[in-house]
């Protein structure tokens, strides 16, 4: 049994601090009885951990060692059982997630596609009917305001808290004259982006077709077209929190102090499908600087630097978390200038020098490869 110290410090554990936890991995990796009772009862008395867990314990799986590759009866035979067990509203014809990779070996489409199947990356919903912008206005029942973008250009609109919200053209919004109660409430139909003055006791909610978007203070984008078959959430700064209105805990998570739900870092989203239902999270395209990094000219020019250090640099500037194992790349020095390189191309250099390779799941990056040693 571990000390209260260190029983108590999980509950402050994101999913990369249990990725990267000895004691945590050595129980994933190599379970026994007195493990598998002591989590288990830790999870029982901490029921609000159990997906970060989940998720935490599937990248460890993901990015174990290959000791013992799949043969080629095995990975068809593991291939099938996988694929026999997805939904069929996932075979659809639309790509699972984003990847990019550097020849992906056999037991890490494996691990992937079992990520999938097991919820690390998609949440279904159930809701027979949309839900429309006319709808959401009604249901909040205030005197509201209403503001519409008939230009051809974007258009800036001032909330009374100093938020400011920049409508696309052929977008409208709904919201109070000013912000009274717990909350702060609008209702968008078509796309913004919103810039939300910080307040952590009167969380920001946007209310767009069939998602929920709640934040304390930070920037985001909303696409939520009526005629769209989907609505996306991309965060800029700061952290969001997105629900379903489908969620029977919908109202409790809005009233929480804290962010619940489905939570979104810098440079992730979330891509709702209208038709089948369900969301999908995961990294941008093209993920960008952040905050005061953006602004300045970050360098990105290594002359037989640790590659941890290199992955360290990349996780502050685009606060993505990067998750690999330390001990395998700890001896691995890389020397480059990726100073002008997107982050996608910046990742390729630099696991094509330390013989890695990267999968993009659930808005991480997970980084795999046999490592780099010193010769004695």
């Amino acid at each position: 049994m571990k000390a209260p110290s260190d029983v108590e410090k999980y509950q402050q554990y994101t999913v990369k601090q249990f990725v990267l936890d000895p004691s945590f991995r050595r129980w994933v990796l190599f379970p026994d009885d007195p493990a598998n009772i002591h989590w288990a009862d830790w999870v029982a008395l901490h029921p609000e951990k159990a997906a970060d867990m989940a998720s935490a314990k599937s990248l460890v799986l993901a990015i174990r060692p290959a000791n013992t590759p799949l043969s080629a009866t095995e990975r068809a035979a593991a291939v099938q059982q996988i694929m026999a067990r997805l939904p069929d509203t996932v075979d659809s014809g639309q790509p699972r997630r984003i990847v990019r990779q550097i020849h992906w070996q056999s037991w890490l489409r494996v691990a992937a596609a079992i990520l999938l199947i097991t919820g690390a990356g998609w949440w279904f919903i159930q809701r027979p009917n949309r839900i429309d912008y006319a709808e959401l206005v009604a249901q909040l029942g205030q005197t509201r305001v209403e503001q519409t973008n008939d230009t051809q250009q974007p258009r800036t609109v001032l909330l009374s808290d100093g938020s400011t919200v920049t409508l696309q053209p052929g977008s409208r919004i709904s919201y109070p004259v000013s912000f009274r109660g717990n909350q702060r409430e609008v209702v968008l139909q078509g796309e913004a982006f919103f810039s939300i003055a910080k307040n952590p006791v009167k969380p920001f909610v946007v209310y767009a077709n069939e998602l929920v978007t709640k934040v304390l203070g930070t920037s985001f984008w909303v696409r939520a077209r009526q005629q769209d078959e989907q609505v996306q959430v991309t965060v800029k700064t700061g952290r969001v929190a997105v629900f379903s209105q489908a969620d029977p805990q919908l109202s409790a998570k809005l009233k929480a102090p804290a962010l619940d739900g489905v939570v979104l870092d810098p440079n992730q989203r979330i891509v709702y499908t209208r038709a089948t239902e369900k969301m999908e999270k995961g990294l941008i395209e093209q993920p960008l600087m952040t905050g005061q990094q953006e602004h300045e000219l970050q360098a990105f020019n290594f002359d037989e630097t640790p590659v941890a250090q290199v992955f360290e640099t990349l996780e502050k500037a685009y606060e993505i978390d990067l998750v690999y194992d330390p001990t395998l790349f700890r001896d691995c020095p890389v020397s480059a200038n990726l100073t002008d390189l997107p982050l996608y191309e910046k990742l390729d250099l630099i696991c094509k020098a330390v013989q890695a390779r990267y999968v993009v799941i659930e808005g991480r990056i997970i980084i795999e490869g046999k490592g780099c040693s010193v010769a004695p």
